[in-house]
């Protein structure tokens, strides 16, 4: 057992009672001991609030902060503040980890101090019930050569959905010297922050163990959230993969079109749920005048991107209509694809 501590673990929680018996429980069994458990209230009106501090009452390594609702990644700078241990793990308080979680990252760690760790995970889809597997290949990043070339392999997302940070283990002392903070957009905070700690070329140790098991709940769906800021937010996150592949000269063809679809396909399909004739007008309205948009759909035609599903159909007839500046066939493909969609989701009940 080491003489400090080692871990500092955070959980960012809003209205999470539900969960909160279940993914505290994880924590509480870890056959490493060597941690703090940080809990960051942001704001919950539910009983969230009482059950932290009751936490913090019967566990001495339990430290609770309130603060009134402020989002997701600035509870995570908050939470980062208040750390004292050599290395930071985030923790979702509605998904899993094994009683070992601990002692396995810490095993990792004691063979080579990284500044940052990168673990597999399963995922799960209750609604479909299903379940995934992302192993990683097992390896070590000291150059900017080496983390080129693993960020179009393993960590772009091409291969892996590799967007998170509670796969991710972060050396405190790393995040504090390079000032790294969360965004606090709406979404997808966890991407761009961790394009940001890759800019700072860390020395990254890729481990092939699943630690991690992350749960997909339909309630949380992004695509059935009303986030006013959503195209910005997937500009910027376009506009941060552009950064990654300038700084380490990447220069690979299958980056660019990664960059290019992703971003589309999040304009797209992960829209806000506008049901309003004129909401979902004005929606493509703007996406018409859009700059990004039309660059990665001008990208998208110049380089024939191949069709290979019913998704991608519809994926195409979008883009024709965004080429066209044609409300009419936005709207038209729009109706059918809310048609299928509605036909699919009929099947898998």
């Amino acid at each position: 057992m080491v003489n400090e501590l080692y871990f500092s673990v955070i959980i960012c929680l809003y209205n999470c009672e539900i969960f909160f018996d279940r993914g505290i429980k994880c924590l509480l069994n870890q056959t490493f001991k060597d941690f703090e458990l940080i809990l960051v209230d942001d704001g919950s009106t539910d009983s969230t609030f009482q059950l932290c501090d009751k936490m913090a009452v019967s566990y001495p390594n339990v430290k609770v902060i309130h603060q009134s609702n402020s989002g997701l990644g600035a509870a995570r700078n908050r939470g980062i503040e208040v750390t004292k241990g050599k290395y930071i793990c985030f923790f979702d308080i509605d998904d899993e980890v094994g009683n070992d979680w601990l002692n396995n990252i810490y095993e990792e760690l004691n063979d080579f101090s990284a500044d940052l760790l990168i673990y597999g995970y399963e995922e799960r889809n209750l609604k479909y019930r299903s379940s995934n597997i992302f192993r990683f290949g097992r390896g070590i990043i000291e150059d900017k050569k080496g983390l080129a070339k693993e960020f179009v392999q393993t960590l772009s997302g091409i291969k892996f959905n590799n967007g998170f940070a509670w796969n991710k283990v972060y050396r405190r002392d790393f995040i504090l010297e390079h000032s790294l903070k969360f965004p606090n957009d709406a979404i997808q905070q966890d991407e761009i922050f961790n394009h940001n700690v890759y800019q700072c070329f860390p020395k990254i140790l890729i481990s092939d163990k699943i630690l991690y098991h992350y749960y997909i709940f339909d309630k949380g769906n992004i695509r059935k959230r009303f986030i006013p800021q959503r195209i910005t937010i997937f500009e910027n996150v376009k506009k941060s993969f552009i950064e990654i592949d300038n700084t380490f000269e990447i220069k690979d063809d299958k980056l660019k079109k990664y960059i290019h679809l992703r971003f589309l396909r999040n304009v797209l399909f992960n829209r806000n749920p506008f049901e309003r004739f004129n909401e979902r007008k004005n929606f493509y309205r703007i996406l018409i005048a859009n700059p990004e948009v039309a660059d990665s759909v001008a990208f998208l035609k110049k380089n024939n991107i191949e069709v290979q599903s019913i998704h991608d159909i519809f994926f195409s007839l979008y883009c024709h209509g965004v080429r066209k500046k044609s409300i009419l066939v936005l709207i038209i493909v729009d109706y059918l694809y809310r048609g299928l969609n509605k036909v699919a989701n009929l099947t898998h009940k």
